[in-house]
């Protein structure tokens, strides 16, 4: 996707979730626990890939590449 441009995580599930970068010092972004229901919409401003999982089931991972 195109730098700039706007993902809105929301959760679908009945468990809380989390999109969290995977890096630790910055982080590039948190979306914080979303219950069910609750959305949180994240901008990319920079070029590259940002790897994130959810801090409550590490297992659950993803990564968004911003070109």
């Amino acid at each position: 996707m195109a730098v700039g441009t706007a993902v809105t995580f929301t959760n679908e599930d009945s468990d809380a979730h989390t999109a969290t970068s995977v890096s630790d010092v910055p982080k590039d972004f948190d979306t914080g626990h979303l219950a069910k229901g609750d959305s949180k919409k994240v901008t990319f401003d920079k070029a590259g890939t940002y790897k994130y999982h959810c801090d409550i089931h590490n297992y659950m991972k993803g990564e968004i590449d911003v070109k």
